[in-house]
């Protein structure tokens, strides 16, 4: 794990956290593939959105262990690109880190932005299996959630990115006192 400093100032980081209030791409968060969605709710800008192999038991299951909202806003291996406004940030975002942490060579992969409530927790995950791939979580504001790597949590802390390859196992933590917990979760591809 490296902990790059010093990304975003905070007036930056505010507009996207404005921004990510208002959009309407939120979909509960879940560990299993999405590659088959089905919208199955939309209530004004709220759209409750399902991976179609889940059955109505496995959604009653997934509510009781809520781990919080995502939104894919880029995405090169399923052709997302759906929001200038965030991805032109996650890609400014990218590219500091990419230049603090000296990686040269990269593709930008997938922005995945996530929305915590307290005690919100993901299952432990590797964000990509394979080798040649890094991740970074780059929190908007502080907090007292994190990024559990093996036994280590790393808390928020505005600004700061947390760079791991992409096959680390490592799991999120909503905050236990802040009422939410927003960050982008970015994986590169190294060439």
């Amino acid at each position: 794990m490296k902990i790059i400093k010093n990304v975003l100032p905070n007036e930056n980081n505010i507009k996207i956290i404005k921004h990510l209030i208002r959009s309407n791409n939120w979909m509960m968060a879940y560990d299993v593939k999405r590659n088959d969605e089905e919208t199955i709710l939309e209530h004004g800008s709220i759209s409750i959105k399902i991976n179609r192999k889940l059955d109505l038991e496995s959604l009653h299951n997934n509510f009781l262990n809520f781990k919080g909202m995502s939104m894919t806003t880029y995405n090169t291996e399923a052709g997302i690109d759906i929001d200038p406004y965030l991805n032109d940030y996650g890609h400014k975002i990218a590219k500091i880190v990419c230049k603090k942490a000296k990686i040269k060579k990269y593709k930008v992969f997938r922005f995945f932005w996530n929305f915590y409530r307290p005690n919100d927790v993901t299952e432990w995950h590797l964000d990509k299996g394979n080798s040649g791939f890094m991740s970074f979580v780059y929190n908007l504001h502080n907090s007292d959630g994190g990024t559990e790597v093996g036994k280590k949590i790393y808390y928020d802390k505005e600004g700061e990115a947390k760079l791991f390859k992409s096959d680390t196992k490592h799991r999120g933590l909503g905050p236990k006192k802040l009422s939410f917990r927003l960050n982008l979760n970015c994986i590169l591809q190294l060439k």
